[in-house]
């Protein structure tokens, strides 16, 4: 006779939903009300993985493990994933938001207002050639960077930054052969 195995239990944190087919609910119970779980899914509350007597694996969406107690995991043989945020989208998106301040794009754009309605007697023109200095901003070439962190986020943005001229510095603590591999000589 085969022995009848109880489901794992899956508890997901933050919001994570999981749709599971019907073979899936055979082997796990996924929701975010479990008790005493056989796994954890998480994005960015912390997790002490020695509150969890039943704890077999931790599974992070998001890219590093500081919020999760790896030591605790490693030594009672739990293994701890991450599904790493996409680095590029990440990169893009933080040099997008350090071009906009570089740039004075925000007070340029406020600037627009004062433009629709010039004072009385003065055209558009006379007030944008009186005001345009205010906006020329700053190149991100040449500009120092620190990068602190250099996991796969932190190595994307120092090589993203030297390939734009910029002088990338990047520090961490527990850098990876992995990621000195992947980092440009110049960081």
């Amino acid at each position: 006779e085969v022995p009848v195995m109880t489901p794992y239990r899956v508890w997901a944190r933050n919001g994570i939903t999981v749709s599971a087919d019907a073979a899936l609910s055979n082997i796990a119970v996924i929701g975010s009300d479990i008790s005493d779980p056989h796994a954890i899914l998480v994005r960015s509350e912390q997790i002490d993985t020695s509150l969890y007597a039943r704890l077999l694996a931790v599974a992070r969406a998001g890219a590093g493990y500081d919020n999760i107690t790896v030591e605790k995991a490693t030594r009672r043989g739990i293994p701890v994933f991450t599904a790493p945020a996409n680095e590029n989208a990440v990169t893009e998106l933080l040099f997008m938001m350090l071009g906009y301040e570089a740039r004075n794009i925000g007070p340029a754009l406020e600037f627009n207002d004062v433009l629709s309605h010039p004072a009385e007697g003065r055209s558009v023109a006379d007030v944008a050639e009186a005001n345009k200095r205010r906006f020329n901003g700053t190149e991100l070439m040449g500009k120092r960077i620190a990068v602190i962190g250099l996991g796969n986020v932190g190595v994307h943005v120092a090589n993203r930054a030297r390939a734009l001229g910029m002088l990338p510095v990047g520090y961490d603590s527990h850098f990876s052969l992995h990621n000195a591999h992947r980092l440009s000589r110049d960081v």
